[in-house]
């Protein structure tokens, strides 16, 4: 069955580059000096006009030959990737791809070198740029793939023997190059390509075209016209903080797209640092905060939380996995200025919908057990678990594992971090009370007949999607094991 959303149809909409979509648009009619970018940690700060100038110069490199001291990408057949953490440079190479319409693909900065080789040849790149601190690993998958060594550039700082981002558009202002216009694109020119998780086997590319980019922001802005304006924000000045990693799907949008469309000033983290988090809040009044149900974990337990003024917050929220929510309404209370903590989902959640069609989370597809006959959510136990009276837990993740009534039966197990007040009262006893708080809120097939362990963290990838595959093959190799050591005394 279809839905009709409730909001306003959008209107239409031609094809066209992103980059004319965004620096078009109003809000970069703004004045030319308004910071758009902040690295807190080096210091550095581009106004808009330095940021536009930057990525228009970029873009002119792309395409200036090497013997005028460019680049001297292909006029067509080019992918580029980029890996990296977040860095400033981020947002010029994706903005200054998109004017020059070259497609390129987002590679986790924390991808192994197998990963790598399969990225790399799944995306077919013909060129990379690379943090400083990844450049040995690529330097390697780039030989094991066939990637010529010329073709690996460093995207943020300088490495002696490399070419680097900033370098390439000194040697081309400083040789006046004539800048190349932005590149027109069909409905089907591809943008970017973006890795899946990999839980269920080896990443997939997802193929972002430019309209796919331009629909997402003019859903964005239809949506929030039908809201109407946050009269909060008229006496908070909009300022984000870019913790996200670039190359998720999540962060690209809300922080290196959506942020540039408003000129709605930026301050980039690397990576996720609760406690940097907690300091730059205020420092900067951070007004628009979005987050990963970890992240939301980690601040809502912080014991600095409640002593960090947060009253800049307007607006905020969690994506890329299900919040809880009790960790939503925790945080909520933690904000005098936000009126509620928003959610965001992927493509392979399970909703039902009500007769007023509200649409309520049920469980990721693919973590679903299957009990007795019954279906099991591994969300549901979780939210039971977190709900203790006693808090006894910080963090947990519940999966199937073997145990069940057939070969292919999968039975629930916790895996928990225990709270400061559960490691008072000690692994065993909290193991105990959690088995009783269980089979009395939940009926019998739910009951974790595959047992709680208690883990140090629950294993999570950058953008807080829980590995949960890591503990259901840690768990299967022990049952192995003991069951390897069990035969031999079994004969005797």
């Amino acid at each position: 069955m279809h839905y009709k959303s409730l909001f306003p149809p959008l209107p239409p909409i031609e094809d066209q580059n992103v980059h004319n979509f965004i620096f078009n648009s109003p809000a970069l009619q703004e004045p030319e000096d308004k910071v758009l970018l902040i690295d807190p940690f080096g210091g550095k700060t581009w106004k808009k006009n330095e940021f536009k100038e930057r990525v228009y110069d970029c873009a002119t490199a792309f395409l200036t030959p090497e013997s005028q001291g460019g680049f001297g990408f292909a006029p067509e057949g080019e992918m580029v990737a980029i890996m990296s953490p977040n860095c400033l440079e981020y947002f010029t190479l994706v903005h200054s791809l998109f004017r020059v319409a070259v497609p390129f693909a987002l590679i986790p900065a924390s991808s192994t070198a197998f990963e790598l080789q399969h990225l790399f040849r799944t995306s077919e790149a013909t060129r990379v740029f690379v943090h400083p601190t990844l450049l040995p690993q690529v330097l390697g998958v780039a030989q094991a793939t066939g990637l010529p060594q010329d073709r690996v550039y460093v995207m943020d700082g300088r490495v002696e023997g490399r070419r680097d981002v900033a370098s390439v558009i000194k040697a081309v202002r400083k040789r006046g190059v004539s800048r190349v216009e932005s590149r027109p694109v069909s409905r089907t020119t591809l943008a970017y390509l973006v890795f899946s998780s990999g839980t269920s086997g080896m990443p997939k590319a997802v193929m972002i075209s430019h309209r796919n980019v331009v629909i997402s922001l003019v859903q964005a802005a239809v949506a929030a016209d039908y809201e109407g304006p946050v009269p909060t924000l008229e006496i908070i000045p909009p300022v984000t903080l870019g913790f996200l990693p670039f190359y998720h799907t999540y962060g690209l949008h809300y922080v290196v797209i959506r942020p540039v469309a408003g000129v709605i000033p930026t301050v980039v983290l690397p990576r996720w640092n609760v406690e940097a988090v907690l300091d730059l809040i205020p420092k900067y009044r951070v007004s628009i905060l979005s987050l990963t149900p970890p992240a939301m974990l980690q601040l809502v337990n912080h014991p600095r939380i409640r002593h960090v003024d947060l009253s800049s917050i307007v607006l905020t929220g969690s994506g890329a996995a299900h919040l809880p929510p009790k960790v939503g309404q925790a945080f909520k209370r933690l904000l005098k200025n936000a009126d509620h903590v928003g959610e965001g989902y992927g493509m392979s959640e399970v909703f039902r919908i009500d007769e007023d069609q509200h649409f309520f989370f049920v469980e990721r597809a693919k973590d679903i057990l299957k009990v007795s006959g019954a279906q099991v959510s591994p969300t549901e136990i979780e939210e039971v678990l977190l709900a203790h009276p006693d808090k006894l837990i910080l963090d947990v993740t519940v999966a199937g594992v073997s145990g069940g009534r057939t070969v292919d039966e999968k039975v629930p197990r916790a895996w928990i971090v225990l709270s400061e007040e559960g490691k008072r009262k000690g692994e065993t006893e909290v193991v105990q009370e959690l088995h009783t708080w269980v089979q009395k809120n939940l009926s019998k097939y739910k009951w974790l007949r595959g047992g709680i362990e208690v883990v140090d963290e629950i294993p999570k990838n950058p953008t807080g999607k829980v590995l949960r595959r890591v503990l259901q093959d840690r768990h299967e190799k022990e049952l192995h094991n003991q069951k390897a050591e069990a035969e031999p005394r079994a004969k005797l």
